[in-house]
C-alpha cells in the first residue's frame, strides 16, 4: 500500500512537471497511472481534471473535481477547479457556488476571489465582482490578474477613471502586460482621449503583433477620427488573426465570436465609404456564423446580441440600398434578415420600400397597410410615425412614388 501511494506521488510530480511546460498528453498519462497506483488519492483527480481543463475538455474535467471532492470534501482546488469546468460550460451560477465552498474552506484563496470575481463579472454582476477582485488584490496586492480584471468591472460600470488607474497599476508591475495595454487603450476611447487609446494599442501590437484585440481597438479608435483608411487596415489585420485562430482550432466557438464581429467592423468601414455591395457581403458573413453560434445555443446571451447585431446592420444597409436607388439589393438585404428575424417590424419597411420602387405595387402596400396599428415598432415609435419619417427621407433623397400619397393620408390622420 505505502509503495503503491509512493509511485502514485511519483507520477503525480512528473505529471505536474509536464503540466507545467505545457506537455498536457504526458501530464494526463502520467496522472492516470497516478490514479491507477492509488485511485483515492484526491490530489491525482485534481491533477488530471485541472489538465482536462488546459485540453479544452470541461466535461472530463467536472468529473475528475467531482471525484477529488468526494475523496476529500475539504479541498478547496478541487472545488476551485470545479468552479472552473463550470465557467467553461458557461454555467456561471453554479461556478460561482463552487468557488464559494472553495473560499469557506480557504478564506486566503486568491484563485478562488478571482475566479468568482470573473464569474460574476460574466452574469454582469460588476460590483459583486469588483468586491472579490479587491480581495484578491488585498491578499496578494502584485496580482496583475486582478488588477486587470478589476479595470475591466470598473469600465463594464463606465467608471473609466478607476479602469484606467487598475490598468497603469498592472502596467507598473508587469510592463509587458499586453491585456493591460489593450483594455486601457479602450478605457482611453470612451474617455475620448484617442491618442493615448492609440498609443496603448500600439504598445500592445508592438508587445504582441499577433494580438488581434489591440488591432481591434485601434481600428474603432481610427475609425471614430474618419480616418477609414487606417482603421479598415486594422480591422483586416485583426480578421486575418481571427480568421487563423479559428481555423486552427474550429471548436473554439469564442474565435468564430470574434471572427463574425470581425467581419461586421469591416463592413462598417465599407459602408462610410459608400461600399454598400463590398459592405454587404461581409455582413453576410458575419450574419452566417452568428446564426450558427445563436442557433447552438438560445440561452447565451452574448451570441444572441451578436445575432441581433448582425440583424440590425443589415437591417440599416437596406436603407441605404433604397437611398441609394438598388432596390433589387434592398429587397434581398431585407428578405436575408426578415428570415431570421420575422418578427423584428421595422425590417418589414425597408422591404416595402424596396417592392414598392421596384413596382411590385400591390405587396408593398399590403405590408404597409399590415402594421398599421403597431406601437413601439422601433426607438418607441409607431408604424405609422416610422412609415412618415421614411417617407419625408425619401423624397429628400429625390425618390417618390404614387404609392407613397397613398398611404400617407390614413397614416397622418391616424396620428394626428
Amino acid at each position: 500500500m505505502l509503495l503503491d501511494e509512493f509511485r502514485c506521488q511519483a507520477f503525480l510530480a512528473r505529471g505536474l512537471a509536464h503540466a507545467t511546460r505545457g506537455d498536457i498528453e504526458h501530464a494526463l498519462a502520467d496522472f492516470n497511472e497516478a490514479i491507477q497506483r492509488d485511485p483515492r488519492s484526491a490530489s491525482a483527480f485534481a491533477a488530471r481534471g485541472y489538465a482536462h481543463l488546459a485540453n479544452r475538455n470541461p466535461d472530463h474535467a467536472l468529473a475528475d473535481f467531482d471525484q477529488a471532492i468526494r475523496l476529500d470534501p475539504q479541498a478547496a482546488e478541487a472545488f476551485v477547479g470545479r468552479g472552473m469546468a463550470h465557467s467553461a460550460n458557461k454555467n456561471n451560477d453554479r461556478a460561482i457556488a463552487d468557488y464559494s465552498e472553495a473560499i469557506r474552506r480557504d478564506p486566503k484563496s486568491v484563485e478562488a476571489f478571482l475566479k468568482r470575481g470573473i464569474a460574476y463579472s460574466a452574469n454582469k454582476n460588476n460590483d459583486r465582482a469588483i468586491a472579490d477582485y479587491s480581495e484578491a488584490i488585498r491578499l496578494d496586492p502584485e496580482n496583475v490578474e486582478a488588477f486587470v480584471n478589476r479595470g475591466i468591472a470598473y469600465s463594464a460600470n463606465k467608471d473609466n477613471d478607476r479602469a484606467i488607474a487598475d490598468y497603469s497599476e498592472a502596467i507598473r508591475l508587469d510592463p509587458k502586460n499586453v491585456d493591460a495595454f489593450v483594455n486601457r487603450g479602450r478605457a482611453h476611447s470612451a474617455t475620448n482621449d484617442h491618442d493615448r487609446a492609440i498609443a496603448d494599442c500600439s504598445e500592445a501590437i508592438r508587445l504582441d503583433p499577433a494580438n488581434p484585440f489591440a488591432f481591434a481597438v485601434r481600428g474603432e479608435v481610427h475609425f471614430t477620427d474618419k480616418d477609414n483608411e487606417r482603421a479598415i487596415a486594422d480591422y483586416q489585420e485583426s480578421f486575418a488573426i481571427f480568421e487563423r485562430r479559428a481555423a486552427s482550432d474550429p471548436s473554439n466557438t469564442d474565435w468564430q465570436l470574434f471572427l463574425s464581429m470581425a467581419y461586421s467592423s469591416i463592413g462598417d468601414v465599407l459602408v462610410a465609404q459608400g461600399k454598400f455591395d463590398d459592405a454587404f457581403n461581409k455582413y453576410q458573413d458575419s450574419l452566417a456564423m452568428a446564426e450558427r453560434l445563436a442557433s447552438s445555443d438560445h440561452s447565451n446571451i452574448e451570441w444572441q446580441n451578436n445575432l441581433q447585431n448582425s440583424t440590425n446592420r443589415i437591417g440599416n444597409l437596406a436603407d441605404q440600398f433604397v437611398l441609394a436607388q438598388n432596390f433589387a439589393q434592398a429587397l434581398e438585404a431585407s428578405d436575408l434578415v426578415i428570415a431570421v428575424a420575422p418578427d423584428q417590424k421595422w425590417l418589414h419597411m425597408n422591404r416595402a420600400h424596396a417592392l414598392m420602387f421596384l413596382n411590385r405595387v400591390d405587396e408593398a402596400r399590403t405590408i404597409y397597410l399590415r402594421y398599421r396599428g403597431e406601437k413601439d415598432v422601433q426607438d418607441g415609435k409607431p408604424w405609422e410615425s416610422l412609415v412618415l419619417e421614411d417617407f419625408a427621407e425619401l423624397r429628400t433623397a429625390g425618390l417618390t412614388h404614387p404609392l407613397m400619397d397613398e398611404i400617407e393620408k390614413p397614416f397622418a390622420a391616424g396620428i394626428n
